[in-house]
């Protein structure tokens, strides 16, 4: 798993089909295979449980558990909705919240 700032991953965003304003509303990860085909894009909520899904070490057990309730429908949606609300909210989260990193 490889962490990028959307906003200056032109090249994949471009393989991806994710424009610059998809890219600032939600984070996105993007599958690809062994020769650096896109495989599969998941945006927002499902983006983040997939990436907890991958996220690798004993530590880690229990993100990777709490990623499987998001299989379920009812949670899903809850999960859906409170991704939407925080995702509007966050330049209310502090100086920087959403500015790339370089």
């Amino acid at each position: 798993m490889q962490f990028e700032p959307c906003q200056l991953a032109h090249e994949l965003r471009a393989r991806a089909s994710i424009d610059e304003l998809n890219c600032t509303k939600h984070i996105s990860l993007i599958e690809e295979d062994l020769q650096g085909n896109v495989i599969r894009v998941l945006k927002a909520a499902a983006a983040f449980n997939a990436m907890l899904r991958l996220l690798p070490g004993k530590r880690n057990a229990w993100l990777r558990a709490l990623s499987v309730l998001y299989r379920i429908p009812i949670l899903k949606q809850i999960e859906d909705m409170g991704y939407r609300i925080v995702a509007r909210m966050r330049k209310y989260l502090g100086p920087g919240s959403c500015k790339a990193r370089h």
